[in-house]
């Protein structure tokens, strides 16, 4: 991800929308510093995932429950449909 967005012009705004493949919270962060705005989905397993989200995930929760919380200026949200679902975006 990071030589892909070297290229990306200066002057132009981008949002990148990333799969929980290659997400993760430095790479998030790196792009915010760079001017990009990223979205995407997140694997629990990965290093920083926030404690609290790890044990909302953990528990059988109602349809619709949202939680978010902020972790190294990076919004992790937490959203229940049919199944869970785990999305960063940098602020």
């Amino acid at each position: 991800m990071y030589h892909l967005v070297k290229d990306l012009s200066k002057n132009k705004s981008f949002n990148i929308f990333i799969n929980n493949y290659f997400s993760n919270i430095n790479l998030f962060k790196y792009l915010k510093n760079k001017g990009f705005d990223a979205y995407g989905t997140i694997r629990t397993n990965f290093i920083k995932f926030s404690k609290v989200l790890e044990e909302k995930v953990k528990q059988k929760l109602n349809w619709n429950f949202l939680l978010e919380v902020v972790v190294d200026k990076v919004l992790v949200l937490l959203w229940i449909d049919n199944i869970c679902y785990q999305f960063l975006l940098n602020l």
